[in-house]
């Protein structure tokens, strides 16, 4: 399980190594590059101003070990789950919530295993749980603005497939991106705000829709929408330039 996070000024990427749950808010250990230590982020910023500060990427929680509630130094944490070498230490968790930089073979693991994160790596979507997952990561582009739109294609060689990328902002300081690639058809309209109220993934087969419309759409129900349609699909998260908004 690894997150993208934007925290007290930093951003980076990060293994989740232990979460649990504090005064109804998910808390998370992660190690950060910049200052070279865990931390505990939580989900949300304490300011209580709606800004997540954990993003996920990837969630898979195979290695877990999970605990109902760990007695810590700011009291009792619920739902509890992570790596058993920490999940099952509390003095470990303690030490990072005082700031403290644990033995060297810890730091030493958490370093080697965020450098296998490739926050450059397209997600695919090919089938109907990659469609799912990618539109639970983006909340289906729910209040996120088409903002910038790039085509590519070779116009000697006609085997080389065409390329299309939508670029869509959102609330945090990662962006949007996702690229169609051969036999693309297009159906939208584009104006100098193209907010995305709701959208979602169809597969017909070969082909595979994205959609600006409804959730849990048929494929007969496609044409009652805009949509662009290509053979592949795969989109990621990418860092705002400076001054974007």
């Amino acid at each position: 399980m690894y997150v993208r996070i934007e925290y007290q000024g930093k951003k980076y990427y990060s293994y989740v190594f232990a979460h649990f749950e504090c005064d109804y808010m998910p808390q998370y250990v992660v190690y950060d590059p910049i200052d070279d230590k865990f931390d505990i982020v939580s989900h949300f910023s304490k300011k209580w101003d709606g800004v997540r500060q954990i993003g996920w990427m990837n969630e898979n929680e195979n290695d877990f070990i999970k605990v109902s509630s760990l007695e810590l130094i700011r009291g009792t944490v619920y739902k509890c789950a992570g790596y058993g070498w920490l999940i099952n230490n509390v003095d470990l968790i303690k030490e990072i919530e005082l700031g403290n930089k644990l033995d060297e073979k810890y730091q030493t693991l958490a370093r080697e295993m965020n450098a296998t994160i490739n926050p450059d790596a397209w997600n695919e979507v090919n089938t109907a749980d990659d469609a799912a997952d990618f539109m639970y990561h983006v909340g289906a582009f729910h209040d996120t603005y088409l903002i910038g739109m790039e085509a590519e294609a070779d116009y000697i060689d006609f085997k080389t497939p065409a390329k299309l990328r939508l670029k869509f902002n959102s609330p945090g300081d990662f962006n949007i991106l996702v690229e169609f690639e051969d036999v693309i058809f297009i159906k939208y309209s584009f104006y100098s705000a193209n907010r995305i109220y709701l959208s979602s993934i169809v597969i017909d087969g070969k082909n595979k829709y994205w959609v600006d419309g409804d959730e849990d759409l048929r494929p007969m129900d496609i044409e009652n929408f805009q949509y662009i349609q290509a053979n592949h699909i795969r989109w990621k998260f990418i860092l705002k330039d400076d001054g974007e908004w």
